[in-house]
């Protein structure tokens, strides 16, 4: 029989009995001729009605008992995926008796595994449940559907579409390729000075200091001298004078650090220590200078 389990769930749904699916009788339905469009009046069975879909000369069929929506012929035959012939219509009468194999029409919210719904039923499985219309991408409440539905999954929920700056939290930003920043997310990769926190600076392998993020580094001095600097109008006092001196006369570094300062260097602290500038010495930019 060319009639599958989908024209069999249509026909079911729109031309049986409620009980019984296909019946041999006590059913009502009006029917329009395309030819004149006149409405005729009948009673009969299931395949009585779905013959005269079948035939090719009326425009639609209304059941009035029980009472469900007009339907055309091309609505059975695209719900088939096939053209119900008149001989499709007669192989119905071995199923219009309940006492005969039945078409059962069952709602897809009925199956209760996912296999059923959608091989044998042809219906949409999502959200652990079968539902008769596929989903919208905001109806979908995990991972695995909304990937499986085309749609995108982030902010805890599915989507229909997504753009870096529509995400909210660090990991789904990592995971869709984008950038994470100053507890953001951006399509673009940052610049040094875009990014206002160390972790992130640090993160990006930029260089932090001075309160700020820098796409180069400074020398170990520069960051000594970083932090003596407590306010005032110099940043240099006697004792980091005689400390970065000392690394010079002793060649060996400070306590805590793995500098040696160079003699134009020590030069350099010194002439901040007098109040001028030692920044072509250095090779730093002091505090006095933020």
């Amino acid at each position: 029989m060319a009639i599958n389990p989908l024209g069999q769930q249509f026909i079911c749904a729109n031309l049986g009995d409620a009980s019984f699916c296909c019946v041999k009788s006590g059913l009502s339905w009006d029917y329009t001729e395309a030819s004149t469009g006149d409405v005729y009046s009948e009673s009969g069975g299931t395949a009585q009605a779905v013959s005269r879909l079948a035939s090719g000369i009326i425009s639609s069929l209304k059941m009035t008992n029980p009472s469900r929506p007009s339907i055309t012929p091309d609505d059975l035959n695209n719900a088939n995926g096939g053209t119900v012939t008149l001989q499709d219509a007669g192989s119905i009468t071995s199923h219009d008796e309940p006492t005969e194999d039945q078409w059962c029409f069952i709602p897809c919210e009925t199956h209760t595994d996912q296999n059923t719904c959608e091989n044998i039923y042809q219906c949409y499985w999502y959200n652990g449940a079968c539902h008769t219309n596929p989903p919208g991408c905001g109806e979908l409440n995990n991972t695995n559907d909304c990937e499986r539905y085309g749609c995108y999954w982030y902010n805890g929920a599915c989507h229909p579409s997504w753009g870096c700056e529509d995400i909210t939290n660090e990991a789904d930003c990592n995971a869709y390729g984008c950038y994470w920043y100053n507890g953001m997310c951006h399509s673009n990769p940052p610049l040094a000075g875009d990014i206002a926190n160390e972790l992130d600076c640090l993160e990006y392998n930029f260089y932090w200091y001075r309160d700020e993020c820098h796409a180069v580094d400074q020398a170990q001095l520069c960051y000594f001298l970083d932090t003596q600097w407590v306010g005032g109008s110099n940043p240099v006092d006697i004792l980091t004078v005689f400390d970065v001196l000392d690394t010079y006369i002793m060649q060996q570094p400070l306590a805590g650090w793995s500098f040696v300062a160079t003699i134009t260097e020590v030069f350099g602290v010194i002439d901040y220590y007098l109040g001028m500038d030692g920044n072509a010495n250095t090779g730093c930019l002091m505090p006095l200078e933020y």
